[in-house]
């Protein structure tokens, strides 16, 4: 037999919270905000997967900073601050082992927890500031010492956003990079 649905549950398998009203005269709807019943599914999406994790998967794929010399980047000062499974872009910042206050640092960024590479193809002096935009988007602070400066006393900046575009699969960059 076919069972009338007495509720919103008995048709979404979720329970009703609370329901608005719309303005509106004869025939007005209704919103009405639901719970899930498991918590979980919004995170569905989201790589089971800490920082330290992603971070020691995604550093062999990086290849180590050369001026001449080799320098590894080191895990162990990594700022693992800005990662999230769950976000569209978010990053974790990498430096060198046995850095000086010049020292090149590399951004990786990171789509729902999964490594999609470096935020620049060459690593530049000095650490990046980085702040969320939204989910999406991340904006970069790099900085550099300019003629007659001291390391101390770096103050160019070029500011660069990076964007997670669905489409590509891949985060896109506007902005300024540091001078070569």
């Amino acid at each position: 037999a076919i069972r009338r649905p007495e509720s919103v549950e008995d048709i979404t398998g979720v329970g009703v919270i609370g329901e608005i009203p719309l303005r509106g005269g004869r025939g007005a709807q209704s919103v009405v905000a639901v719970e899930q019943d498991d918590p979980t599914a919004a995170e569905a999406s989201c790589a089971p997967v800490t920082a330290q994790q992603a971070l020691a998967a995604a550093l062999p794929q990086v290849p180590q900073f050369d001026d001449g010399e080799r320098w590894a980047w080191d895990a162990s000062t990594a700022d693992t601050g800005g990662f999230s499974d769950c976000a569209q872009l978010s990053w974790i910042t990498v430096g060198i082992q046995g850095p000086t206050g010049s020292s090149p640092y590399q951004i990786l960024l990171f789509h729902r927890g999964e490594f999609i590479g470096p935020a620049t193809e060459r690593a530049y002096g000095f650490a990046p500031r980085v702040q969320r935009i939204d989910d999406a988007a991340i904006q970069v602070t790099y900085r550099w010492a300019g003629p007659g400066e001291t390391t101390a006393g770096a103050s160019p900046t070029a500011v660069s956003v990076f964007r997670w575009n669905e489409l590509r699969g891949a985060a896109d960059r506007t902005g300024d990079l540091p001078p070569s």
